[in-house]
């Protein structure tokens, strides 16, 4: 919060220039919701939530600094229906339109790195440093796993990676926080695994994070990679404690993790509730019930979360894609009673318990989850690594070599 309110100092005529560039450049060459390739939602840009927060991030009145955060307040013209954020960005900008609308349910925490970026960079500019960012942070992830011999571990976050389209996480504001944030912490966690205490604490700052930059996108990647990376160190290590009792780790850690980031909102209600002399807490819970429900089942919001994955994305019905999932399923069941190991296999079942972690949030939230499904299916990026390596961990590897030598055998002959 303070470093919030530090950023706050930076004069808004720093960045005007940076900033009414990036307007023009969105509303010219890009739309609202943008798709890099035409027809695939999994390639879209949220510019209208990136627009919201750079008008926020402008409408921070110098006298009224502590005031103007916790309101966050934004012109939108209220009265049109359309709401063309991109183009009421450009004009709050370049004609001085004055704030009509705020936007107190979130910390908009971003400012934090966008005030400073924005005097130096465009859009553009900010895009590739994210991106340059990113590539560094997975680099430094895959070389501390590969450290701490967990090869299978770093193969698969690259192969989820892909999965998800990571690289569409540099491209929207609005979707980086929960990335930067999840790596950070896992390399404090390749780092900090050897006391219990120390990784519940990182859960905690993990959470607290979220809840600050966060804008409700894939926040459960903050939780379940960095569990999954120190479940696999401790097994390494010898450190595994069994099923019952790293499952009793991983629901504290979970409930630690969750109470930290919705204290962050809390804390935030109560602020802005006594601003606006009002219940705001209230008609924050009441718009998250909303998001709850909505218009979409949980299976609809379910299923077109996974249909955005890499490979699923031809299948044209949900039926189709059902079908698809039980004869992966099937499969893996199959490979796993032919070739998986008879014991110790507790690693495995509780990476198989965190994979679940991202479809419980999109079932739990399924208005929400359906209805912005094409950045909330990144979660899924959590589960993607858990099951790769929760599969590759209990494969008898000397079953997989006998059965294939004698069948290379055989072949010869």
């Amino acid at each position: 919060m303070l470093l919030l309110y530090a950023s706050a100092w930076i004069p808004k005529e720093a960045f005007r220039e940076n900033l009414l560039l990036s307007a023009e450049y969105l509303e010219e060459k890009e739309d609202e919701f943008h798709c890099l390739q035409k027809g695939n939602p999994a390639t879209e840009i949220d510019n209208y939530a990136d627009a919201i927060l750079f008008n926020i991030m402008y409408s921070i009145e110098e006298k009224h600094k502590a005031v103007t955060l916790i309101e966050a307040p934004f012109y939108s013209d209220r009265g049109n229906e359309e709401y063309p954020m991109l183009r009421l960005l450009k004009e709050r900008i370049a004609e001085e339109k004055e704030p009509d609308t705020v936007y107190d349910r979130y910390w908009h925490g971003m400012m934090i790195f966008l005030r400073p970026l924005f005097v130096f960079f465009t859009i553009k500019g900010i895009r590739v440093f994210a991106g340059i960012l990113m590539v560094l942070l997975m680099g430094l992830l895959t070389a501390a796993l590969v450290k701490r011999g967990q090869k299978a571990l770093a193969a698969s976050l690259w192969i989820a990676g892909f999965f998800v389209c990571m690289p569409m996480t540099v491209m929207c504001v609005e979707y980086m926080p929960t990335w930067f944030i999840t790596l950070a912490v896992s390399l404090a966690a390749c780092k900090l695994w050897k006391k219990r205490e120390t990784v519940l604490c990182l859960l905690v700052i993990s959470g607290v994070c979220c809840g600050f930059f966060d804008f409700l996108t894939t926040e459960t990647v903050t939780f379940a990679v960095p569990c999954a990376i120190v479940l696999c160190i401790w097994q390494k290590e010898g450190r595994l404690k069994g099923i019952r009792k790293e499952t009793g780790f991983l629901f504290a850690g979970g409930m630690l993790w969750s109470i930290s980031y919705l204290a962050v909102f809390l804390v935030k209600w109560m602020l802005s509730g006594a601003v606006f002399e009002a219940d705001r807490a209230a008609s924050a819970i009441e718009i998250m019930l909303f998001r709850q429900g909505g218009d979409f089942t949980v299976p609809e919001a379910v299923l077109s979360n996974i249909r955005l994955l890499a490979g699923f994305q031809w299948i044209a019905t949900k039926e189709g894609l059902c079908l698809a999932l039980l004869a992966l399923g099937a499969g893996a069941a199959a490979f796993l009673f032919l070739y998986g190991k008879r014991e110790g296999n507790e690693l495995s079942v509780l990476l198989f318990l965190l994979a679940a972690v991202p479809v419980i949030r999109i079932a739990l939230l399924h208005g929400h989850s359906g209805q912005h499904y094409f950045f909330t299916y990144r979660a899924l990026f959590a589960s993607i690594v858990c099951v790769i390596t929760a599969m590759g961990k209990a494969v008898d590897v000397s079953l997989l070599k006998k059965d294939f030598r004698l069948k290379g055998q055989g072949g010869r002959r």
